[in-house]
C-alpha cells in the first residue's frame, strides 16, 4: 500500500499543511486503497464522487494562504446512518433508498467538513444497526481483515474494516450498544464512545424527532488506528450545534493522573449477563497486569450493577423499539437474519421480565437513575473500569442468529457493550492481543462522565505496551479454506 495509507490522521494533516504532500495525493492514496481492498472487505456502502474535487479545493485554499482546519485535506469515512445532504440515509436497508434524500448534513459530518476533512464515502452497517455483525442478505458480509470467517463487528463494522486496512485513518460511527467499541476491537484498532451529550448529533427523517433510546443511549464517535487521532477527532466533532439542544460539548471532568482501575469480569447475576470464556478472562487479566507494571493500582472487583444495567438496557430499549414502530419497519424492510434477531430478543426480554407496559417502563427508568448514581459513587474510588470487549472472541459469520438460545448466549456475553450506554458513560474499545490467523482480542476502558481524557491516556499507554499492528492486508476468504 502507499506509505500515506499507514499514516495517522495527525501526520497526514501536518504533511498537507506543510506542503510535504497535497490533499489530492492523500485522497488518491485513500481511493486507490479502497479499490484494492473493497473486493475482500466489502466495507463501503457508497463512494463520494466529489472527493478528488474537494481535495483540489483544499489544496487551492492552502496555496492562497487561507486558515486551515485541524483535519485539512485528510480523507475520512462516515457511517451509512449519517445524514448527508442530497443523499438517502438507508441505515443498511436498500428499501429506504427510495425515501426523500436528507435535507441537511448531520452535525458530526458538518464539523468534519468545516475542519477540512475530505469524506471519501459512507461505510456499511447491518440493517437498522441491530446486529453485532455487519452483514445482511442485501449486501453480504463485511469481512474482518484478520479472519474473513468471523464478524467484523457492528454496527460500525464497515468503518472498523476501512480503518484497519488503511483506507482511511478515521471513520466516524456511533454507538448505542457497542457499535463503535466492539467492531474496532475485533478488527484490531481503537474507538472512542464519548459521554452521551458530548457530541451534538441528529439523525431522523425530516420533520420527525428521534427515538427515546437514541437520545438516551446513543452517541457519535470515531474509530482510528492511533489514540492521538481519537483525541483529534473528538476535538473536531464536540462543538455546539443548535440542532441538538441536549448536547453539552466542551465540558470536561478533571483529568485523573494514574487513576485506580477496577477490573470487572463478574457482572453479577442478571438475566442477560454472564462470565466470559477462559481465553477472554485470561486476556483481560493480562491487560490488568500490564497496567500494574506501568504503576497503576488495579483491583479485580465485582460490580453487579453492570449486569443489571445490560439487562435493563434490553428491557427499555426494546420496549422503545417496539412501541415506536421500529419492529414493524424491521418486519417490512429488514432481511431474515435481522428479523430473527429482533423477534428473538423481544421474546427473551418478555420471558425474563414480562410485557413492558408504561408502568414497567417508568419503573425501569427509575431503577436506571439509581444504578447510574451507584456507579457514579463507585467511580470516585475507581475512576476507570476495565471490562472485556465481549465475553467471547469474534463469532463466525451468521452464527449469531442460528437459534434463539444462541441469541441469548450472545446477549449474555455482550453485557459490557450494553451496560456502558445504559449509564451514558464514555468508553474506549481497544485491541490488545494479536492471535495468528484469528481476529484480535481486546478490552474496554470505561470512565466517569465527560472524562474522555483520562481514558485516552490509559489507552495510549496500552497501545504502546500491547501494540496490535495496523493497517493490515485483509485476508481473502479463500485463504482460510
Amino acid at each position: 500500500m502507499n506509505e500515506i495509507n499507514t499514516w495517522s490522521a495527525t501526520r497526514v494533516a501536518s504533511a498537507v499543511r506543510s506542503g510535504d504532500i497535497s490533499s489530492r495525493e492523500a485522497v488518491e492514496a485513500s481511493l486507490a486503497r479502497l479499490d484494492e481492498v473493497e473486493p475482500i472487505t466489502n466495507a463501503f456502502e457508497d463512494r463520494a464522487e466529489d472527493a478528488l474535487a474537494r481535495a483540489d479545493e483544499a489544496d487551492a485554499r492552502r496555496r492562497r494562504g487561507e486558515q486551515l482546519g485541524p483535519l485539512h485535506g485528510v480523507p475520512i469515512a462516515v457511517k451509512d446512518n449519517h445524514d448527508v445532504k442530497g443523499l438517502p440515509t438507508t441505515h443498511g436497508v436498500p428499501a429506504l433508498a427510495g425515501l426523500p434524500p436528507a435535507s441537511e448534513t448531520c452535525p458530526p459530518v458538518d464539523r468534519y467538513v468545516e475542519s477540512g476533512a475530505i469524506i471519501i464515502g459512507r461505510t456499511r452497517m447491518p440493517p437498522f444497526g441491530m446486529r453485532w455483525t455487519t452483514q445482511s442478505d442485501f449486501f453480504g458480509p463485511t469481512r474482518n481483515p484478520h479472519d474473513p470467517t468471523v464478524t467484523a463487528g457492528a454496527s460500525t463494522g464497515g468503518g472498523a474494516a476501512a480503518v484497519a486496512t488503511g483506507v482511511v485513518p478515521i471513520a466516524q460511527g456511533n454507538d448505542i450498544g457497542g457499535s463503535l467499541r466492539y467492531p474496532a476491537t475485533v478488527c484490531g484498532v481503537v474507538a472512542l464512545r464519548p459521554t452521551v451529550g458530548m457530541v451534538p448529533w441528529w439523525t431522523s427523517p425530516q420533520g420527525l424527532g428521534m427515538r427515546v433510546s437514541s437520545r438516551e443511549f446513543q452517541v457519535d464517535g470515531p474509530i482510528a488506528r492511533h489514540v492521538e487521532d481519537l483525541r483529534l477527532a473528538l476535538s473536531v466533532v464536540a462543538k455546539p450545534d443548535p440542532r441538538d439542544p441536549d448536547a453539552t460539548p466542551g465540558y470536561a471532568a478533571a483529568r485523573v493522573t494514574r487513576p485506580r482501575i477496577g477490573v470487572v469480569l463478574d457482572p453479577g447475576d442478571a438475566p442477560f449477563a454472564g462470565s466470559g470464556t477462559p481465553e477472554i478472562e485470561k486476556s483481560v487479566r493480562e491487560v490488568a497486569a500490564t497496567l500494574r507494571s506501568d504503576g497503576y493500582e488495579v483491583d479485580e472487583i465485582v460490580v453487579p450493577q453492570l449486569g443489571e444495567a445490560a439487562s435493563l438496557w434490553l428491557r427499555l430499549a426494546f420496549a422503545d423499539f417496539v412501541l415506536s414502530g421500529l419492529g414493524d419497519q424491521i418486519d417490512e424492510f429488514a432481511d431474515e437474519g435481522m428479523q430473527f434477531k429482533f423477534r428473538s430478543v423481544v421474546s427473551l426480554v418478555e420471558e425474563a421480565y414480562g410485557p413492558t407496559d408504561l408502568r414497567a417502563y417508568l419503573e425501569g427508568q427509575e431503577r436506571r437513575s439509581l444504578i447510574r448514581r451507584e456507579l457514579s459513587e463507585l467511580m470516585t474510588r475507581y475512576p476507570v473500569l476495565l471490562l472485556p470487549n465481549s465475553g467471547e472472541p469474534a463469532f463466525a459469520l451468521g452464527s449469531d442468529v442460528t437459534s434463539r438460545d444462541r441469541v441469548h448466549d450472545l446477549l449474555r456475553h455482550q453485557w459490557p457493550n450494553l451496560a456502558v450506554p445504559f449509564m451514558a458513560l464514555p468508553g474506549v474499545g481497544i485491541a490488545t492481543h494479536v492471535r495468528p490467523r484469528q481476529s484480535p482480542l481486546g478490552v474496554q476502558l470505561i470512565g466517569r462522565a465527560f472524562d474522555e481524557a483520562t481514558l485516552l491516556d490509559i489507552a495510549a499507554a496500552l497501545q504502546e505496551r500491547m501494540p496490535v499492528p495496523s493497517p493490515v492486508e485483509p485476508v481473502p476468504p479463500h485463504a482460510t479454506r
